[in-house]
């Protein structure tokens, strides 16, 4: 079995590590493969993935992203980050797959086999993703990974339910007038709603402020239970987290928002982007068992003020009946979290759900 950092070869066929020389050819692959939003060129895109997978200030020399190669030509790349873990005072080493690419005529060989083989061969203590499909979670429950069923589930809410629809019925043919003549009833219903959920869910004597990370860090260190499984913040890191998710504009404005108690403590914080045309993705929500309704009506109502149509995260399983009440729509299944390790403590923490992971910590799945 090859190791993450070794070079594997099968015929004419190789694994190697990632060189920052491939990435024109890895971009290439990337946007012909998958497509890539206006806004982003290809130099940027370059630029991006040099950021995140090499520039990372949590980089391991040990544990780097990979490619397949046929000859001179890549044919599959896979990527990787490091993260680091901390249970019960214990610091691990995570490594967090990402973005496996195999070109259509390549499909048939082992590429994506031997990419996942050699990426969960690496020495990390924890290999994990979290936005795997249905193919991929096959692929690597055979090569010995499990899926997390408590970190798969996702959660969504309507914020603008009537405009949502309208939406939808400018999409087809036909139907766009019929949309625009019913326009002013649907905002007139989308006000309705939004007027009776604020008296349902009002957050009395707490307040919500723009934060930065090392505000987040600081909460983090006073709410979350030390016994969990989590990651091992520091202010470098979830500073420059955070900064790359704010450049991706193409999914909105990102918002970063602490919520105080009537005394001006932290009781939570979310961090989301806000879309006015589509989903806004919730990258994170913190919170204790006590509070989490209150932080979930200051996101919901924090979204609706600022026009975001529809919110979409993914639910801590800790605090799943908190998501229930509030009238957000469980699904579960939208996309796999897997894990591969020989640590069972880390493990059992993962399918237990006894840790705090969110999107924020995974699979950077912007690139």
């Amino acid at each position: 079995m090859a190791t993450i950092a070794s070079v594997t070869k099968i015929a004419t066929a190789r694994v190697r590590p990632l060189d920052v020389r491939d990435l024109p050819a890895i971009v290439e692959m990337r946007r012909r493969l998958f497509g890539s939003s206006p806004a982003l060129t290809p130099e940027a895109h370059a630029d991006l993935f040099r950021e995140v997978l090499i520039e990372n200030p949590w980089r391991d020399d040990d544990i780097c992203s990979l490619v397949y190669e046929q000859g001179s030509r890549i044919v599959g790349f896979i990527g990787a980050t490091t993260r680091r873990l901390t249970l019960e005072g214990r610091v691990y080493r995570a490594a967090v797959c990402q973005h496996l690419m195999v070109e259509p005529d390549s499909r048939s060989s082992l590429a994506a086999v031997e990419l996942f083989r050699a990426f969960l061969s690496g020495p990390q203590d924890l290999s994990m993703t979290d936005t795997a499909g249905d193919v991929s979670r096959r692929l690597l429950e055979r090569l010995g990974a499990s899926t997390a069923l408590p970190h798969s589930i996702s959660w969504l809410r309507r914020l603008q339910p009537a405009t949502c629809a309208l939406s939808e019925l400018r999409e087809r043919r036909g139907l766009r007038a019929v949309a625009a003549g019913v326009a002013p009833l649907g905002h007139l219903v989308d006000a309705v709603l939004a007027k009776r959920a604020a008296n349902r869910f009002r957050h009395v004597g707490s307040t919500v402020e723009d934060v930065d990370g090392e505000r987040i860090l600081a909460a983090c260190e006073a709410l979350c239970d030390r016994r969990l499984l989590r990651l091992d913040y520091d202010a470098t890191w979830l500073g420059w987290v955070l900064g790359v998710w704010a450049k991706q504009e193409r999914f909105g404005r990102l918002e970063t928002v602490m919520v105080r108690g009537g005394q001006g403590e932290p009781v939570g914080w979310f961090v989301y982007f806000v879309n006015r045309q589509g989903i806004s993705e919730v990258l994170q929500i913190g919170a204790t068992e006590k509070t989490i309704e209150g932080v979930l009506a200051h996101l919901v109502s924090h979204a609706r003020a600022r026009g975001a149509l529809t919110l979409r995260g993914r639910v801590d399983p800790r605090l799943m009946r908190a998501f229930a009440r509030r009238e957000f729509d469980i699904m579960p299944g939208v996309r796999w979290t897997l894990v591969h390790s020989s640590r069972p403590e880390l493990l059992q923490a993962i399918h237990y759900g006894h840790c705090f992971l969110s999107p924020l910590d995974g699979d950077l799945w912007f690139l």
